[in-house]
């Protein structure tokens, strides 16, 4: 009877698996569904016992989570082996890094412009740029030179082939996909705060203390370059970035040292595509818009 009693104690005490379910392999980071932990717990412990073993368990995977530096984009589940119940711990996770992409396909452009912004950069203002071209037709633009700038409302579309190179894509126009985003007020000619009367009243307005002038000059956007971004508009990506170029069918990339937090600010607004043409006078005008499309 005794021998019977233990038999039936071992028998009883013999181990399930607590299997963690897991987005991420926790030994090696790999993205894999099949990347999964297994633990080790007896079936017939007590209630109380259980919720020490499960509160254990759960530590240990938080523990290599944290040592791996892979935390779950998705909610892991943690279950029991045993028919006894489910035990779930919804671990969340900060996204590391933001990434929007405009994408422009049409019978005589196909690109894609593409911001990512990572945690660190959106901590300094910054954000990563990278463009590729791989399909454009000279036609559309014979000088192969573009601007390109984050508007402020959505809009899609291209400009006829055979159309005046002065004019722009009715889809793209000022009236569709406004002025240049421009939240931090630097006023450039073509910012949308023109058009809403914030610009005039500032450069209509004296700074203080007095004497020291009004707040914006008409000349003031001059100041914008390269080498000075906070300066710009956040929407003018030529003006901080340089000129895109359709004959490159490499990755044209850029880094972007002022710029908001790109998930909330500039998710579902155009990113507009200017093609710079000689005018009859012998100048050079940027102006008229290309192409456009939404940043999502």
């Amino acid at each position: 009877m005794t021998n019977n009693n233990n038999n039936n104690n071992k028998s009883n005490q013999e181990s399930t698996p607590l299997v963690v379910q897991h987005d991420r392999d926790v030994a090696t980071g790999d993205l894999s569904m099949e990347g999964a932990v297994t633990l080790t717990t007896p079936t017939s412990i007590s209630s109380g016992k259980r919720a020490v073993v499960g509160l254990v368990g759960g530590l240990v995977v938080l523990m290599m989570m944290v040592l791996t530096g892979n935390t779950p984009t998705t909610p892991s589940k943690i279950y029991w082996g045993s028919d006894d119940g489910l035990f779930a711990s919804l671990v969340g996770k900060k996204k590391r890094s933001v990434t929007l992409t405009a994408v422009f396909y049409f019978e005589d452009l196909i690109a894609t412009v593409r911001v990512r912004q990572s945690k660190k950069d959106e901590q300094d203002n910054e954000a990563d740029w990278k463009v590729n071209i791989y399909h454009f037709n000279d036609d559309l633009c014979p000088s192969g030179a573009l601007n390109w700038h984050v508007h402020e409302y959505p809009g899609y579309g291209i400009r006829a082939i055979d159309a005046d190179p002065s004019t722009s894509a009715v889809a793209c126009a000022a009236d569709v996909t406004g002025g240049h985003y421009d939240p931090t007020f630097a006023c450039g000619p073509a910012s949308q705060n023109n058009a809403n009367g914030v610009c005039p009243i500032l450069r209509s307005t004296a700074q203080a203390p007095a004497g020291t002038g009004v707040v914006k000059t008409d000349d003031s956007y001059a100041a914008c370059q390269p080498d000075n971004q906070s300066s710009c508009e956040v929407g003018d990506q030529s003006g901080k970035l340089g000129k895109l170029t359709t004959s490159s069918y490499r990755s044209q990339r850029f880094t972007d040292t002022w710029m908001t937090p790109i998930e909330s600010t500039l998710s579902g607004r155009s990113l507009v595509l200017h093609c710079c043409y000689t005018k009859d006078d012998g100048g050079t005008s940027c102006g008229p818009r290309l192409a456009c499309a939404n940043l999502e």
